[in-house]
């Protein structure tokens, strides 16, 4: 103990290393305080949409690096550096997950009113079965199988697919579980795909971030990295437009109504501070080449993408799990979400250590100034 105690302190410092140990139990004391309040949904919306966007950090990342192994993307061998170290948050999910589960009856509004057609998805022993069986099968492969090939940087086309599709699948099911089950009668076929690909660009901009700060990437890397989150910029901007134009065309009350609970006055502000930050502010930065080579532009891209994506998470889940009544701002909520934040710090040490390797040679940097587009 001792010893993992001096590791984590040499990695974040710490000072860091005790204020996020605080926030944890901080984070503890309010879920169980908000758990037992008046409206225990809208804490423990925070605690399943904060679980979603840092399990998607940690998951994400795997899958980020599998599709660029597949892609033949030889420039994000620090990127894979980083990301099979974020997969160390994956046991701590499953222990958070545990805990989402064994409260179903605390904030899950259909146990006590199921629909007849629901009564097989969505009831108890289902959903626990289901969620606890797919979310281990995603643990224990990315944790035990992928991960291992991400840190050696090897080259397993058959694994790599195979975990793309097992991270595609059971993050759909978490979107049904956690973001369509939750609002009355709502159905859509393009909310699976939003979340995994939300989680792949939350995985991606953490590692891209975290390289950054190690100065692990060269101006060519830093040029390759910002293109990519601006062309996930564009197409999460896309996903949201298709969604939205569905429901708008479709004018079904039940889908107008997730979007008119989303923009109305109390998310309004939400609403718009998560489209300026996922997809806006990212494309103004980095659509310029010489946006995407500098460190500090593509650094604020990257933290922008990755806090939206995060409001994101709880703009899915809170106004619906929180009831009617709920607000965006929620202080036993914020107290958990910041405490999953201090966990994942925590279990995720080592992606914050500064690697000892060398970094990129400085030709590389030259060579990307020559040939900035």
């Amino acid at each position: 103990m001792k010893a993992w105690i001096e590791a984590v302190d040499a990695a974040v410092g710490p000072k860091v290393a005790r204020i996020c140990a605080l926030l944890v139990a901080l984070g503890i004391a309010a879920l169980v305080w908000g758990a037992f309040s008046a409206q225990p949904g809208r804490t423990l919306a925070a605690l399943v949409s904060s679980w979603l966007f840092f399990t998607g950090i940690a998951a994400g990342g795997i899958a980020f690096s599998a599709i660029l192994h597949l892609c033949g993307a030889r420039w994000a061998g620090p990127l894979h550096d980083v990301t099979w170290r974020l997969a160390d948050f994956l046991p701590a999910a499953a222990v958070v997950q545990v805990c989402i589960v064994a409260g179903l009856t605390l904030w899950a509004p259909w146990v006590h009113h199921m629909a007849p057609h629901e009564s097989f998805w969505l009831s108890t022993p289902s959903f626990v079965l289901r969620e606890l069986l797919v979310s281990q099968l995603l643990y224990g492969f990315a944790y035990r199988f992928v991960r291992p090939q991400v840190r050696a940087n090897s080259r397993r086309p058959r694994d790599y697919v195979l975990f793309g599709l097992l991270f595609a699948v059971v993050l759909s099911i978490w979107s049904f579980d956690f973001v369509v089950g939750p609002s009355n009668a709502w159905n859509s076929t393009l909310i699976g795909p939003h979340v995994f690909v939300g989680a792949f660009m939350s995985g991606g901009g953490v590692a891209t971030l975290l390289a950054l700060r190690a100065g692990r990437l060269s101006a060519g890397q830093r040029r390759d990295a910002g293109t990519l989150i601006l062309v996930l910029a564009i197409f999460w901007a896309y996903q949201c437009w298709a969604q939205f134009l569905t429901m708008w065309y479709g004018n079904l009350p039940d889908e107008v109504g997730v979007l008119l609970r989303r923009s109305g006055l109390e998310w309004r502000a939400e609403t718009a501070l998560i489209i300026l930050s996922v997809a806006v502010l990212p494309f103004l930065l980095l659509i310029n080449p010489r946006g995407r080579i500098a460190k500090r532009t593509l650094a604020i891209a990257a933290l922008s993408q990755v806090l939206g994506l995060w409001l994101e998470r709880d703009l899915m889940v809170a106004p619906a799990l929180g009831g009617p009544a709920a607000q965006p701002l929620d202080l036993a909520g914020t107290f958990v979400e910041l405490g999953v934040l201090g966990l994942f710090v925590l279990t995720t040490w080592r992606a914050f250590a500064k690697p000892t390797g060398a970094p990129e040679p400085a030709r590389q940097d030259a060579a990307a100034h020559a040939h900035p587009a």
